[in-house]
């Protein structure tokens, strides 16, 4: 039985690739407290895509992100080579997040005490946060399951944002429940509230209206 073989060079369609397995290396294993030498994203490179990729073409490929402004980090320094040339090192390489683990740790905390997100969309829109850190962010998934279940908000919000793009009204319907002091009162059917046009929420001049 032959073993699989991985690829010691990538082929000239995959040497296009090579640059966005770096980054995409870095942005999922690396951030300013945790970060990687040329010999560590390439390890990495080997164990997810099964690509062998020499040093200096890993090299060459950071130089080039660099270049590209995406936002890696490291760190150089200088030395004196035995020819008396002088030669820059880089090492610690990293990427800047778009978003610092204490941004992220608040974003986070303000959807487990929304009150009006159901818990599945909450779940959903916490683990799409956590993607935008490294592997290493730290976070306990402790959502608590008593939230809300009002599955319509999002599309509710989408459906406003479009009206007030379009510049058209919305009209708001309230539906009233009748309580007494201890319990609801049964068969006692809900009041249907059309709402006036003060009520009506509309976009004018870069502000909104109400």
């Amino acid at each position: 039985m032959e073993k699989e073989k991985k690829s010691t060079h990538p082929p000239n369609q995959s040497k296009k690739l090579t640059i966005l397995m770096i980054l995409e290396i870095l942005k999922k294993h690396s951030d300013e407290s945790h970060k990687l030498t040329q010999l560590e994203i390439a390890e990495l490179i080997e164990q997810e895509y099964s690509v062998s990729i020499d040093r200096h073409t890993i090299k060459d490929n950071l130089l080039h992100l660099i270049d590209f402004d995406c936002g890696v980090g490291y760190k150089e320094k200088t030395r004196i080579q035995k020819n008396g040339k002088k030669e820059t090192i880089y090492y610690d390489w990293y990427v800047e997040h778009e978003f610092t683990d204490a941004e992220l740790h608040l974003l986070i905390n303000v959807l487990r005490f929304s009150k009006y997100l159901p818990y599945s969309q909450c779940k959903m829109l916490i683990e799409k946060l956590v993607t935008l850190s490294s592997k290493n962010f730290l976070y306990k998934n402790n959502l608590p399951e008593n939230h809300p279940e009002n599955k319509q908000l999002l599309l509710t919000i989408e459906e406003l944002v479009e009206a007030i793009d379009k510049d058209e009204w919305v009209v708001f319907h309230y539906r009233l429940d009748y309580i007494s002091d201890i319990e609801i009162l049964k068969g006692q059917r809900r009041r249907l509230i059309s709402t006036l046009p003060d009520h009506r929420l509309v976009r004018k001049r870069s502000h909104v209206e109400r």
